[in-house]
């Protein structure tokens, strides 16, 4: 699990530095605290999902989750069409 949240962290700040933000404008955006994320950047594991959700979606990354969830419904369970997602048209 720490492998994975260090690499997340290192890809928003991929993310962050290719859209020219710094790491505090990012955390005003995203409504987070700068010490959380620059501890989110680092690969912190206790970050909540709520607020890398947050700042995913202020790079325009959020999209980037749906096949994760897609694939973790798995068959026969159902969940709420895309277009119900904040920020969707239908």
């Amino acid at each position: 699990v720490q492998n994975f949240t260090e690499e997340l962290g290192y890809r928003i700040s991929v993310a962050r530095r290719v859209q020219g933000l710094t790491q505090r404008q990012l955390a005003m955006k995203s409504q987070t605290s700068l010490t959380t994320y620059k501890r989110i950047e680092k690969g912190d594991m206790t970050a909540s999902i709520g607020t890398i959700l947050s700042i995913l979606y202020c790079l325009g990354e959020l999209e980037s989750c749906e096949g994760i969830l897609s694939a973790a419904a798995g068959p026969g369970i159902s969940r709420a069409p895309s277009a119900a997602l904040p920020g969707r048209s239908a």
